[in-house]
């Protein structure tokens, strides 16, 4: 004790005194401890930054308890301001009485004003989106995606429909989820930033100083933890979120706001001791830890827990579906192929088709079927099971090729001289005309008879597969080939005579009246 006031007064003589240096290792030791825990119920990642905060925050205590560590010289107050002594009375205790000056000191003593959290938080946020926007440009979605996936947080609904239909819809102007984008974005820079105000002066002394923690060791910090939980809070802006530019935001926000804060002036703390002016209004006690508990209550709150049913996996009736991938996988896919192509049936992805059907055709051939076909009706006022909103999107659909897997094909030119996909009521078609024809568009690949070549391969004179395929189907095939299968279309010369010409009308007549002959007298005999 006796050396401990020999200190003392050496170091009252030279106008200090030695105090104990404020410190945020035990707070960075909390969290870390409290990561830990959460590890144990969330993910691995928690764990694991939780056991790296742990250890630097232990090492970084342990090292301020070492010999000359932990404490700081402080300027002493003059005489003047000095408390005087108090003359001891015995048999009463003598209280310290508020106002005097000096009664009691706040460490530390120099803080930035609330003003600069507001500040740094408010700057911090308007640069922050700018990585936003230039990956929603260069990634081809649009600047109202990044939007619309901070509104997802707190808005259900955005994530319902297929992946296509999500994409499209987040990719859109919405005004709601516009305006609840702004409010989370305000409420977390601001709250953010007036969070890096209390922090950063309490830091301990590292290299780069509050800088290098605001800016780089606290962003990675809170995206790290922003990795973990997105899947269990935000699970929309899980999948779609690219992490590399969020990495980046985050940094410049956090640097941006350290900026300000680090360049505004800090201002005393008044003794707990002095009292106030009574008739200045002061904010309640613990304003601005109520008003901060409240913006990160605001910004994180989500009912999307683990285990809870989402609208994506509920039950739909048959009839509500409307999507048309959906609907084109349970009804056509199995006729006509996943994307259109290489079906049993006719392929649908085929852009000179696509230009030869009218949109009532199609409609009508999908809703009443094909007679002496497989094709099913399937309206339900011909007793199949898909309303007229159903056929309209398949129709839709079918048109606008809106396929899961594109068939790359150059788009095809309808002139006035293509044969008509329907034929007229009494084609007059020629069987002598249709064996010229033959021999001049189709004896390459079918053979001289229709027989084949090579083992059989291109048979079609054949009557079981006459019998089975239709009029308007053989029609069809004549007209548009078979891109799946490499079967050139009426206008196609590729594999053909040097005399080919493209197909008229009556050609076409003709080749139908020589594909029902050989229907009708088995295999042409």
């Amino acid at each position: 004790m006796s050396n401990f006031h020999e200190n003392l007064s050496h170091e009252e003589a030279d106008g200090k005194i030695m105090m104990p240096a404020p410190t945020a290792w035990p707070i960075v030791l909390a969290a870390g401890t409290t990561l830990l825990m959460l590890g144990l119920a969330t993910s691995i990642a928690f764990t694991f930054v939780g056991g790296v905060l742990f250890l630097v925050a232990l090492l970084g205590w342990i090292s301020q308890l070492l010999p000359g560590r932990g404490h700081e010289l402080e300027e002493l107050a003059s005489p003047a301001e000095r408390p005087t002594a108090i003359a001891p009375r015995v048999g009463a205790v003598e209280q310290l009485k508020p106002g005097v000056v000096g009664y009691r000191f706040q460490l530390p003593e120099k803080v930035h004003p609330v003003t600069a959290g507001f500040k740094g938080g408010i700057v911090g946020g308007a640069i922050m989106p700018i990585p936003a926007i230039v990956w929603s440009w260069l990634s081809g979605h649009g600047i109202w995606f990044p939007v619309n996936l901070l509104a997802g947080m707190v808005l259900p609904g955005l994530d319902e429909g297929s992946s296509q239909q999500v994409l499209e819809h987040l990719q859109r102007f919405l005004p709601g989820p516009f305006f609840i984008a702004i409010v989370i974005h305000v409420a977390m820079s601001i709250g953010i930033g007036l969070i890096y105000g209390v922090i950063l002066p309490t830091l301990p002394p590292l290299p780069g100083g509050p800088l290098v923690l605001g800016g780089i060791v606290l962003p990675a910090l809170w995206t790290a933890a922003s990795h973990s939980l997105m899947g269990v809070v935000n699970p929309l802006l899980h999948n779609y979120v690219n992490w590399l530019w969020f990495v980046v935001s985050q940094f410049i926000y956090g640097v941006a706001a350290s900026l300000v804060i680090m360049r505004s002036e800090k201002i005393p703390i008044r003794p707990r001791g002095p009292g106030r002016d009574q008739d200045a209004p002061s904010p309640p006690p613990g304003w601005l830890g109520c008003l901060a508990l409240i913006l990160v209550g605001l910004a994180g709150c989500n009912d999307n827990f683990p285990g809870k049913p989402v609208r994506a996996n509920e039950f739909a009736m048959p009839s509500k579906i409307t999507d048309f991938q959906e609907l084109y996988s349970q009804r056509c896919a199995a006729c006509h192929g996943a994307d259109g192509t290489l079906g049993a049936g006719p392929p649908l992805n085929d852009p000179l088709f696509m230009a030869l059907v009218g949109d009532e055709e199609l409609q009508d051939v999908i809703s009443h079927g094909r007679k002496g076909t497989l094709m099913p009706a399937w309206s339900q006022s011909a007793g199949g099971p898909l309303t007229n909103r159903q056929i309209a999107s398949l129709v839709e659909g079918i048109k606008g090729r809106k396929w899961s897997g594109e068939w790359t094909s150059a788009a095809k030119v309808v002139s006035p001289n293509t044969p008509p996909l329907l034929a007229a009521d009494s084609p007059n078609g020629s069987v002598d005309r249709g064996k010229k024809v033959f021999a001049t568009a189709c004896a390459t690949c079918h053979g001289e008879s229709g027989e084949g070549v090579e083992d059989d391969a291109g048979a079609i004179n054949n009557h079981a597969f006459l019998t089975l395929v239709s009029d308007a189907l053989l029609r069809r095939i004549i007209i548009t080939g078979r891109p799946d299968l490499q079967m050139p279309d009426f206008a196609d010369g590729s594999g053909r005579e040097s005399d080919f010409k493209p197909l008229t009308a009556g050609d076409v007549n003709d080749l139908m009246a020589l594909l029902n002959h050989w229907r009708m007298t088995r295999n042409g005999k």
